[in-house]
């Protein structure tokens, strides 16, 4: 009998994470050591359907826990998530996480990461963030007790792209880029005003145009992004977006940036 690994993730959901998590269970399955088993999970305000709406995902429907309840302790629990929502659960406890591509992390993810037995990570270093990282812990009379710091190993998994996927194609694409060069950015365009959206879209455009204004042979920005929907009201909101952005450049020599959308 296999042993039973769990796995707690936005499988399902039009995330980042989402992404991620289809193809770490996917890989998982393709091992055929274990009876895999998935809890999903939401992801912010990310819309769910992501499996409906891509029939080559449909095998994972298979793998949804029923009434979303555990039948027994697993043998191997995981959590594709952030490291502050990791819960020891099964015998074994994994923590999969990308980490944060900054110089600092929270002492609740540091405290997360602690609960489980092992951490993956996606780059080296949001590894060496994790393990560099440590915080005074100090009593209520503020006397130093110790440091908080991890102590649950770290390893990293490569995340590359499938090349018979993601390759050079012809003319015919959908989006006729006639620049030589292109940036990409690839990301949630969430709430708030300019300069207040999480990933900072907003000031990524209006510096985009500021930088190649006026410029000739000036390369183009494409834009992978969405507020977490597919909707034609929600392109249309990015597109509005965009193009207010363009007017507040006093300028009708900008260069060109491209929308693919979902």
């Amino acid at each position: 009998m296999k042993p039973l690994f769990v796995i707690s993730c936005p499988i399902d959901t039009y995330s980042g994470y989402g992404a991620r998590s289809r193809d770490i269970v996917k890989a998982i399955i393709q091992t055929n050591k274990y009876e895999v088993k998935i809890l999903p999970q939401k992801w912010g305000n990310t819309s769910w359907g992501f499996i409906d709406d891509h029939k080559e995902w449909a095998f994972l429907k298979s793998h949804i826990l029923e009434n979303m309840q555990l039948p027994k302790q697993p043998e191997i629990w995981a959590q594709i998530t952030i490291p502050n929502e990791f819960q020891k659960i099964g015998k074994y406890n994994i923590g999969i996480t990308a980490g944060m591509e900054t110089s600092a992390v929270k002492g609740e993810w540091i405290e997360g990461c602690n609960r489980m037995d092992l951490v993956i990570t996606s780059s080296e270093f949001a590894k060496k963030t994790f393990e560099t990282m440590q915080y005074e812990v100090k009593d209520n009379q503020g006397n130093l007790k110790g440091y908080l710091k991890l102590t649950t190993p770290v390893k990293v998994v490569f995340e590359g792209a499938d090349t018979n996927v993601y390759k050079a194609i012809d003319s015919n694409f959908p989006i006729n880029i006639k620049e030589d060069f292109a940036y990409l950015f690839v990301g949630h365009w969430m709430q708030g005003e300019f300069g207040e959206d999480r990933k900072n879209v907003g000031l990524l455009v209006k510096a985009f145009y500021e930088t190649f204004k006026n410029k000739k042979n000036a390369p183009a920005l494409i834009l992978k992004t969405s507020s977490g929907v597919s909707s034609y009201i929600d392109r249309n909101d990015i597109l509005n977006k965009i193009d207010k952005i363009r007017k507040s450049c006093n300028t009708t020599n900008l260069p060109n940036v491209y929308l693919l959308h979902g």
